[in-house]
């Protein structure tokens, strides 16, 4: 009698399929590191002039050392950071901190985005834009980039809704 054996194919399909569920269950968010005390949901609204400031970056330094976490954000388009610690966990320690906010701006090229279309102009243009030297500026005044000479303070507590904050930085910088 002949003994009846599983298409190969399925049996395979069987196989990889298990393998790629298994894989599935290793992914999604990063191992919490040791220590790391519980996150609260932290939101910092930026402002320069009244109007929202985006792609500023948001760091909260424990006041005396007191978080040994880093803690960051960057602003959206409405000025908006959702604050993370160690840059990959939503939320913040409990604690006061020192609040500094930066952001920079390169100088824009004097040149076209891309190179003209014949050879001449295109190799002078990446020549051009090798060697152009463009300036960064600082838009955030010093007194808000130095945990020395931050004023802006925050208290992050277990409550999310007195988590939530805006500071306004003055005027842009030249």
């Amino acid at each position: 009698m002949k003994k009846e054996h599983p298409n190969t194919f399925q049996f395979a399909a069987i196989i990889v399929l298990l393998l790629l569920l298994a894989g599935i269950g290793g992914c999604g968010s990063p191992a919490k590191p040791d220590g790391l005390p519980t996150l609260y949901s932290c939101k910092i609204t930026i402002t320069q002039s009244g109007q929202p400031l985006d792609d500023a970056i948001v760091q909260f330094h424990g006041v005396n050392n007191s978080v040994p976490w880093t803690v960051s954000g960057v602003t959206n388009r409405a000025g908006i950071a959702a604050m993370k610690t160690q840059a990959q966990f939503a939320g913040a320690p409990e604690g006061e901190y020192i609040v500094t906010v930066t952001k920079k701006v390169q100088e824009k090229s004097q040149y076209p985005d891309s190179p003209p279309q014949d050879k001449e102009g295109a190799e002078a243009w990446y020549d051009a834009k090798e060697s152009e030297q463009l300036a960064v500026h600082e838009f955030v005044g010093p007194q808000f980039r130095s945990v020395r000479e931050s004023s802006l303070r925050m208290t992050v507590t277990s409550n999310p809704k007195q988590n939530i904050e805006t500071f306004e930085v003055g005027p842009p910088q030249q």
